[in-house]
Order: C-alpha cells, then sequence, then structure tokens
C-alpha cells in the first residue's frame, strides 16, 4: 500500500512541479496502492509459507528487506531515467539499509506495521467509494439536466477510434 501511495505521490510530483503532461484520473489514487498490494500479496503468501515450514528461516529483517526491494524496485522502474542494473543495484542497496532500519527497531517497527495496515487499507476503500461516489452524483446530475427523449426516438451508439487504421494494428503488422 506504501509502494501505491508513493507511486501516486511521484506522479503528483512529475505533473505540477516537473511541468510534464501526465495523463490520469483520480481513480489511480486508489488503484495503484490496491494493485500494488495485490502483486505483493504473492511474495507475501511464499514468505508466510515458509515461515510456517521454517520458521528460523523468515526474519523480518528477510521479509523487510525483500518488500522494501520490491517497492523500491517497482518505484525505480516506473519514474527514473536509469539502466536497468543501476536501478536493481540501487533498490538492493536502499532495501538492505531499510532491513538494517527494522531489524534494529524491531519492536516499534512491527508495533508500526500492525497499526498502519488497518487504517492504509480503510483510507484505500474510502478513496475508491468517495471518488467513485463524487463520479456517480455528477454523472446523475449531468443526466438530470438533460431534455427528455422525444417519443419513439431510436437509442444510436456511436463509437470513434482514433488510432485504429491498418497501419496501427497488430494484426496488420503493427508492431
Amino acid at each position: 500500500l506504501l509502494t501505491g501511495f508513493s507511486e501516486v505521490f511521484l506522479l503528483g510530483v512529475k505533473k505540477f512541479f516537473l511541468g510534464q503532461f501526465l495523463r490520469f484520473g483520480l481513480d489511480v489514487v486508489w488503484m495503484a496502492p490496491l494493485a500494488d498490494a495485490l502483486l505483493f500479496i504473492v511474495p507475501g503468501l511464499v514468505l508466510w509459507l515458509s515461515a510456517s515450514r521454517w520458521p528460523n528461516l523468515v526474519s523480518l529483517r528477510l521479509v523487510t528487506g525483500i518488500f522494501a526491494f520490491l517497492g523500491f524496485l517497482s518505484l525505480l522502474f516506473m519514474y527514473y531515467p536509469l539502466a536497468v542494473y543501476a536501478k536493481i543495484l540501487l533498490a538492493a542497496g536502499l532495501a538492505i539499509q531499510a532491513s538494517r532500519f527494522a531489524a534494529a527497531r524491531a519492536d516499534g517497527f512491527q508495533r508500526l506495521a500492525r497499526r498502519s495496515v488497518g487504517w492504509t487499507a480503510a483510507l484505500v476503500v474510502t478513496l475508491a467509494v468517495s471518488i467513485h461516489g463524487w463520479q456517480w452524483i455528477g454523472e446523475r446530475r449531468a443526466l438530470a439536466q438533460l431534455p427528455p427523449s422525444m417519443a419513439g426516438a431510436p437509442n444510436v451508439l456511436l463509437i470513434v477510434l482514433d488510432t485504429v487504421r491498418a497501419d496501427s494494428l497488430s494484426l496488420y503488422g503493427y508492431e
């Protein structure tokens, strides 16, 4: 969840402070943390199963290092123009430092993790519900302001696709 919120923050920094033109809707505010949480569930389940089978193998330092590496790597791959090996090395170095920091303060770190997961997940749900509710209310207001349709008028849906020429489709050789 923290990686997803960091991605949203960096998108905002790029858009507003660096003047880069980025198009993204409000849904990214809750979708990025949710997507990262779903992606991180797989290594989490592997680590949990490993810890239940071999309890001495999995430690707080190892778990923190793995998740910090994945989080930093995700942020570096999305936002920084470095060579791939440089991103991997930088993510590994940052993960090692994060795992050392967490291991040195194990009790406080575990307490913070337990307390923050619930309210961070609640924040994601609240953002999703409020953003969709706000959009739903806006749509209802816009529909209420439309004049009624004429009796017997046909329903027509016109779909216009901008870049769907033959030279833009992979079916016809576009890469």
